[in-house]
């Protein structure tokens, strides 16, 4: 099924009202975008999920929460989610995005991670082929 969404006037008035901020914050949103662009609805809860966590331990005194404090805060805070989430996909979420640099926190040893990274690198990594693809074919 292919959904299409057409935006009406009120999208181009805003926009037009809001081009500077829009201007300011261009970088982020593009970065934001890049991260989030080819991930599914799960994958985008536990990625969101795990940047707010990280966020609240340093809110509430951690300068540099290890990683095992995050997937522990992630992990407690949605115990009720149905089906639950995996743990060791939560963990490789955490180190992947402390790889790439949306996280700033401490390294455990004994995170369960299984040793490849999944779905956080492999999005980056498949977005800058597939860019890289369209450079390419232009020239």
């Amino acid at each position: 099924m292919l959904w299409f969404n057409e935006t009406g006037q009120t999208f181009a008035d805003a926009r037009k009202a809001y081009e500077k901020e829009i201007r300011k914050w261009e970088p982020i949103i593009e970065k934001t975008v890049d991260l989030f662009v080819r991930m599914n609805t799960m994958q985008a809860e536990i990625v969101s999920t795990v940047l707010f966590a990280e966020k609240e331990l340093t809110r509430s005194g951690k300068n540099k929460p290890a990683e095992t404090d995050v997937l522990s805060y992630v992990l407690e805070w949605k115990q009720k989610l149905r089906p639950p989430l995996d743990s060791e996909k939560v963990a490789h979420t955490i180190r992947n995005l402390a790889m790439l640099k949306w996280l700033n926190v401490q390294p455990s040893p004994n995170l369960p991670v299984a040793g490849k990274f999944i779905h956080v690198a492999e999005i980056i990594k498949m977005r800058r082929h597939s860019v890289g693809a369209k450079a390419s074919n232009k020239r």
